[in-house]
């Protein structure tokens, strides 16, 4: 599931080849110069979604919140997170309960979602399809997926991407028959 969701999703923090942490969403990252418990993120500018919803900083905090709610799988991976706050469009800060050297290593893992479209389509909180909850993002969401097009300006999909590979690789993606689910 995650390596599909990598192919569709973007998140903060991505790994290269060679298993370093680099750039994604957040171009910058650092932890706070007067508490070891904070972190600020700097967002990278211009990023829209597929329908060009601008992505900015409350997307980070609801898509964080998110998958620190109850049934996400991944809020284990959060769990040192006490608080994250969006500091202007393009900043976020995120404090933890105690130093956390591994949470930009889980940030790796954690996609960003638009806020506005979660709401829109009733997905504020992780469903239980196993439990039967479902909606029609959670039984339709081929139809309308809310993606990233990463670093794109939506009015011409090819113009903004920083790799011709991941612009290929999206447009095979999104026209797949496997995604015809």
């Amino acid at each position: 599931t995650h390596r599909m969701n990598h192919q569709i999703y973007d998140s903060l923090l991505q790994r290269d080849m060679s298993g370093n942490i680099i750039p994604s969403l957040a171009l910058s990252w650092a932890a706070w110069a007067d508490n070891p418990n904070g972190w600020r993120f700097n967002l990278r500018q211009g990023v829209s979604y597929h329908d060009g919803a601008a992505f900015d900083s409350e997307d980070v905090v609801f898509s964080l919140n998110r998958a620190m709610a109850d049934g996400s799988e991944m809020k284990e991976l959060l769990s040192s997170i006490k608080d994250i706050r969006a500091v202007d469009a393009h900043t976020v800060d995120i404090e933890t309960n105690g130093a956390n050297p591994l949470l930009v290593n889980n940030l790796t893992n954690m996609f960003m979602m638009d806020k506005d479209w979660s709401t829109a389509n009733d997905v504020l909180t992780p469903h239980d399809v196993a439990k039967g909850e479902t909606n029609f993002a959670t039984m339709n969401f081929v139809h309308d997926l809310n993606i990233i097009t990463p670093y794109c300006n939506c009015s011409d999909r090819h113009s903004g991407f920083f790799s011709d590979v991941l612009t290929d690789a999206l447009d095979v993606i999104m026209r797949s028959e496997v995604l015809n689910i």
